[in-house]
């Protein structure tokens, strides 16, 4: 088959492989999709190799650092929503970048958005006047960034590891992305896949921005992946 015209998520539980397969016969601008899903057992116990399943890094090192988060200098409002928006999907498609930001400045009505926008993005704002009825700060470091994760309401986004920080940091999120890599997240709650679809996207706010989640569930090693991965090296050699 033509694996460019699939989108593939795959996802491992009870010692099953379930592959999402969607085929795209216009792969370009993503119309025309048909879904098939597959079920496969678990055949990592034929490999020649030892496989261990740590969790992710990335969670270790957000969790490392919270607590050497710094406030921007920048004010910004109690309980925001924290936004970012910057792959060329949406930014470089002005009606997919003009639903979403119109989509934004309805809910900042009922709970204040904050866009840390990229400067490529700001630029397009500027050359197409671009309405933006909400808070827009410039890039900030790690840090801060984790600070805002640490003191948002929620986060809406298109950035594949903000969806896991969110996680992270116990945050509802909603994608503003057709599809999304982290399929465990959408499975068990914790993020809506909304597209730039203005309805989609205020009925996931809707839905997402007072509802309560267990974070406590283990989808990425508790921050202790680091350690699963060295005790295993020495464990081994």
């Amino acid at each position: 088959i033509d694996t460019s015209q699939y989108l593939f998520n795959i996802n491992e539980q009870n010692d099953l492989i379930y592959i999402n397969m969607i085929y795209d016969s216009n792969h370009d601008n993503g119309n025309n999709q048909t879904e098939y899903k597959i079920t496969l057992p678990n055949m990592y116990e034929n490999l020649d190799c030892s496989i261990v399943k740590n969790g992710d890094v990335m969670q270790d090192a957000a969790l490392f650092y919270k607590d050497a988060s710094k406030k921007p200098k920048a004010d910004f409002p109690d309980n925001f929503i924290l936004v970012t928006l910057h792959r060329a999907e949406n930014t470089d498609d002005l009606s997919r970048l003009k639903a979403i930001i119109d989509s934004l400045n309805t809910i900042h009505q009922q709970t204040p958005v904050v866009w840390l926008i990229h400067p490529r993005t700001k630029k397009i704002l500027q050359k197409e006047n671009i309405k933006v009825d909400f808070l827009i700060l410039d890039p900030i470091g790690y840090l801060e960034m984790i600070y805002m994760l640490q003191n948002c309401k929620m986060v809406m986004t298109d950035s594949g590891g903000l969806q896991k920080e969110a996680f992270f940091f116990k945050k509802n999120c909603i994608t503003l992305r057709d599809e999304t890599e982290w399929v465990e997240l959408i499975e068990n709650g914790f993020n809506i896949v909304v597209g730039a679809d203005p309805k989609k996207i205020e009925d996931a706010y809707s839905k997402m921005i007072e509802k309560e989640n267990d974070f406590d569930i283990n989808l990425y090693g508790n921050g202790l992946a680091s350690k699963v991965i060295a005790q295993k090296l020495l464990n081994e050699y």
